[in-house]
């Protein structure tokens, strides 16, 4: 047997990273994980400029308190209003074509107006691969098109022809999507990274085995199966095991044991030896 053979660690191949992305963090071995297991949180702005003929009563064009009922009728998440610009009318005027229509008539008086709302819904996803924000896009261009054919009204989104001309002659600043969220940091070891009531585990690094629970499920307090865990399997942060070599094997570090921790970090928890073997 070699030397090292109850050795965890390796070189990350094409196509993974280690899993804190660094090899050792605080004096801890990180895993190799692939690169599509980590979640690819995104976010994407979907901006509308809908024209109507007249506003509510209480809506006064310029003080946004007074915008929000303007949002009721739209049933999209995440909607809010960047500005209500007054406009020179133009029935039968497709909106492709409007920002042209303003930049002429502009220093024209005008006895017709109509209201162009401009608007962004903000859309996001924990993980485009998983759930693409194609699909929650292409929800609310949906609901845009509902709300329109409901009320009589037009829109226009940032999609289509004539859009970026018809946000410069309305002199209106549209905001970039935000960054996404970060996802929550997880507490628990679950999943190839639980051991069972015989002690016994996908993580196991090879030539060992669990000697110990010393804090967790299985220990001598907590029984497996315990009704607190509620049926469910999975070890919490900072629970520890007592790692011993099987016959045949033998550590580098000259003990005959090891502890090995439940440690969390951004995107996962995984079982990480208190002591890395050299």
């Amino acid at each position: 047997m070699e030397e090292d053979s109850c050795r965890p660690g390796c070189e990350c191949a094409l196509g993974y990273v280690y899993r804190w992305g660094k090899k050792v963090l605080d004096g801890k071995t990180g895993k190799c994980v692939a690169i599509s297991d980590c979640p690819k949180p995104k976010t994407e702005a979907v901006n509308f400029v809908n024209q109507q003929n007249t506003l509510p009563d209480e809506v006064d064009i310029a003080d946004s308190s007074t915008w929000d009922s303007l949002l009721d009728g739209f049933n999209i998440e995440g909607l809010d209003i960047v500005d209500i610009v007054e406009v020179p009318d133009a029935t039968g005027l497709s909106l492709e074509n409007y920002g042209r229509y303003i930049m002429a008539v502009r220093k024209e008086v005008q006895r017709s107006v109509s209201y162009m709302i401009v608007l962004q819904a903000v859309v996001e996803t924990e993980d485009n691969e998983e759930d693409p924000i194609e699909d929650k896009t292409a929800d609310v261009l949906a609901a845009m098109e509902e709300y329109a054919a409901a009320t009589g009204s037009s829109f226009i989104d940032n999609d289509d022809a004539g859009y970026d001309e018809l946000i410069e002659a309305l002199d209106v600043t549209v905001p970039d999507a935000p960054e996404p969220t970060a996802p929550p940091t997880p507490t628990r070891c679950t999943g190839n990274q639980t051991y069972d009531e015989n002690l016994e585990g996908a993580f196991i690094w090879e030539g060992m085995y669990i000697n110990q629970v010393k804090i967790g499920r299985g220990n001598a307090t907590h029984d497996y199966w315990d009704s607190a865990f509620n049926g469910e399997v999975y070890h919490d942060e900072g629970d520890q095991l007592r790692m011993g070599c099987k016959k045949g094997f033998r550590n580098s570090i000259g003990k005959p044991f090891t502890a090995a921790k439940c440690i969390c970090a951004v995107n996962s928890c995984d079982w990480v030896l208190s002591k890395p073997l050299r």
